[in-house]
């Protein structure tokens, strides 16, 4: 689970290459399937900031 702390544009390319860019809202959370492979790339040319907590 993340939740951003400031707007920002995010590139998430999961592997096989369907990268998908989205504009995350600060104070948005978001969350992936346990086990999700991807990486995660500020897509914008501001610093972008998460927190991301790992449930189990």
């Amino acid at each position: 689970m993340i939740t951003a702390v400031t707007h920002r544009c995010m590139r998430l390319e999961p592997p096989g290459g369907k990268i998908k860019e989205t504009t995350v809202p600060a104070g948005t959370a978001n969350g992936r399937e346990e086990g999700v492979e991807h990486n995660v790339i500020n897509a914008g040319d501001a610093s972008m900031s998460i927190v991301e907590v790992e449930l189990k």
